[in-house]
């Protein structure tokens, strides 16, 4: 269920979004610590559609070191989404950024974790970049994603709670293990 909940959560003011930025902020954070420039959010008009709602895409941070020009996508997935599991995260990222990537001579980086907190190789790989010449290590760096992620997690499920319905007869959260085997089951949406 708690799956579902991350997977699924749109209300205004807590999720998907608010945990997304929370996640963006520490990579970015930890670009600036090691000495590299990072810039949050930029514009990309080469990229040839718009967004559903008309807006320009945005890459979520470009970061450069003294080689090499980063474009860092940061994505959330569900544990239990399809595209959590095929990759597709991944592929769709790749053919909606990489164009652009490639014209600006960057290497286009998808960070993506699990809602529950696991790195995808890219997102290790990409930590290791930002700690090598830095004060932070590798775990620290590794360790404030992740405790940001879930904090973000836990503001989503108190939030989904309480507007949850408490009707007698209805299993909740708090009712344990085996609550609700559909949803764990289920494929919901992701980030």
């Amino acid at each position: 269920m708690l799956s579902h909940i991350l997977g699924c959560a749109r209300q205004k003011g807590i999720g998907p979004a608010t945990r997304h930025s929370a996640v963006l902020t520490e990579v970015i954070s930890a670009a600036r610590n090691a000495g590299l420039i990072a810039t949050r959010e930029l514009t990309l008009t080469s990229v040839p559609t718009k967004r559903a709602d008309g807006s320009d895409h945005r890459m979520d941070a470009v970061i450069q070191d003294e080689r090499k020009l980063f474009y860092v996508d940061v994505t959330v997935r569900s544990t239990t989404a399809k595209s959590h599991s095929e990759g597709s995260a991944e592929k769709a990222k790749q053919k909606l950024y990489l164009s652009a990537a490639v014209a600006a001579g960057a290497e286009l980086v998808v960070f993506r974790l699990d809602a529950l907190g696991g790195f995808s190789k890219a997102a290790s790989s990409m930590c290791k970049t930002l700690t090598a010449g830095s004060c932070q290590s590798y775990e620290d760096l590794r360790t404030s994603v992740s405790w940001h992620l879930a904090v973000q997690n836990g503001m989503m499920y108190a939030k989904w709670r309480k507007f949850q319905p408490q009707s007698p007869g209805v299993a909740t959260a708090s009712d344990g293990p085996g609550f609700c085997a559909a949803a764990l089951l289920s494929d919901d949406g992701d980030d």
